[in-house]
């Protein structure tokens, strides 16, 4: 049964969130954080927006004086790496631990994310204990199909015989398969076969869950409408897991079924046009000063438009409804429309648009907003781009030239 997140669980989160970004000295996360939490229009206790506040400030000042100290700014840095590394948590409370984790799979840094998982079995939390929360956790925050991965991440940091972790990656296959993650769940019972190969209990379970797979909805519309085959789509099931590729990906690179053909069922299935990568796609605007790439590539989606109104949102699963709650929350916006792709290219439209929209910040700081004839130029170099249906390419070479005082004589309208 999914859990329902209710107005003090999100708080809570987001404030834990929050501090934690700042215990790492991760100030500018953390001020978003923070100020995502005003932001929300969600009934909060004025002692509690005090503290916020009270936190914002001691944010901004270490921001200033990091700014004087490093003008260039830095990354996540191996000094905050090791800090998060060496504290010890609270052995009462697995909340902190789980925060931490977020933070690292949010920037990337998935083995370090692992060890703090598996920091909970080290300190005598009992696999029973443990394991659930893990799960909830991870599918919070993590896009259909990635949890099993991570959940592997986390067994391979035991040192324990192959019986006993094959017993770890079935408890937590079971767990997965309840919440019907039936493609990570096929993929840890596959590491329990290798790990265990005589045991005819794992085997069974791999088979009941392979077929729960097959059963789904989207798995049968696939089989019915591209010609796959059962066999066919149960070996790119377990590829997927062990390649860390999307089972689409494994599907075409396999030559199982035609990328065109894939996207063309995806889309009368969601009932959706799927979309692929082009580079003649445009970043939304506010993508690169509201959202970290990061974050996007560890949840693997990415804003096609986005404004104040609504979204159209790429997601290799629609739905996928902890991703979908997932994304509303963090664009604050209740109408979007999920559009099917296929994981690889999300994670290639992510990286243009950063690329781009970086590329569009610049050209904008050279607008000076006090000269109206340099406004009247922007105008006119906007018209022309869309009436000449520039690519985005096509506008970042042009553009500068366009803008110039010398060309300005030149354009007659």
């Amino acid at each position: 049964m999914k859990r329902i997140m209710t107005t003090n669980d999100n708080i809570k989160t987001g404030l834990s969130e929050a501090q934690v970004y700042e215990s790492m000295g991760l100030y500018a996360e953390a001020l978003g954080a923070y100020e995502k939490i005003l932001s929300e229009e969600e009934p909060k206790d004025p002692e509690l927006i005090t503290e916020i506040k009270d936190h914002i400030v001691r944010v901004k000042n270490k921001l200033a004086d990091d700014s004087q100290e490093d003008p260039e700014g830095s990354e996540f840095s191996r000094e905050s790496l090791d800090q998060i590394k060496t504290h010890t948590p609270d052995e009462k409370d697995i909340a902190p631990i789980l925060d931490r984790a977020s933070v690292f799979l949010e920037k990337g840094l998935y083995e370090e994310a692992a060890d703090e998982y598996a920091m909970l079995f080290s300190i005598g939390y009992s696999f029973g204990t443990v394991i659930p929360p893990i799960i909830d956790f991870l599918m919070t925050i993590c896009p259909y199909g990635q949890v099993g991965r991570e959940v592997s991440r986390v067994i391979d940091k035991f040192n324990l015989q192959k019986d006993e972790l094959a017993e770890i990656t079935v408890l937590f296959g079971k767990e997965i398969a309840k919440r019907a993650q039936y493609s990570s769940a096929a993929g840890l019972f596959e590491k329990a076969k290798g790990l265990d190969p005589g045991n005819e209990n794992i085997e069974k379970m791999y088979k009941k869950v392979v077929s729960q797979f097959m059963a789904e909805p989207r798995s049968i519309y696939l089989i019915r409408r591209t010609r796959l085959t059962d066999d066919q789509l149960a070996e790119a099931l377990v590829l997927s897991f062990n390649e860390e590729k999307s089972l689409y990906s494994v599907l075409i690179s396999n030559n199982y079924i035609d990328r065109d053909r894939l996207l063309r069922a995806l889309s009368d299935y969601h009932k959706t046009p799927a979309v692929e990568f082009d580079t003649k796609l445009i970043p939304p605007k506010r993508i690169t000063s509201r959202l970290k790439k990061t974050t996007l590539l560890s949840q693997e989606w990415v804003p096609l438009e986005w404004n104040d109104t609504g979204a159209r949102v790429m997601v290799e699963n629609p739905e996928d409804t902890y991703q979908i709650e997932q994304i509303k929350r963090i664009l604050s916006v209740d109408e979007v429309q999920f559009c099917p792709g296929i994981q690889e290219d999300i994670e290639l439209l992510i990286e243009h648009f950063f690329e781009q929209g970086k590329k569009l910040e610049e050209i904008e700081a050279e607008k000076d907003p006090g000269n109206v004839e340099g406004g009247v130029v922007m105008d006119i170099v906007e018209m022309l781009e869309r009436k000449n249906g520039w690519s985005s390419e096509q506008k970042i070479s042009i553009r500068p030239q366009l803008v110039s005082a010398e060309l300005l004589s030149l354009i007659h309208i």
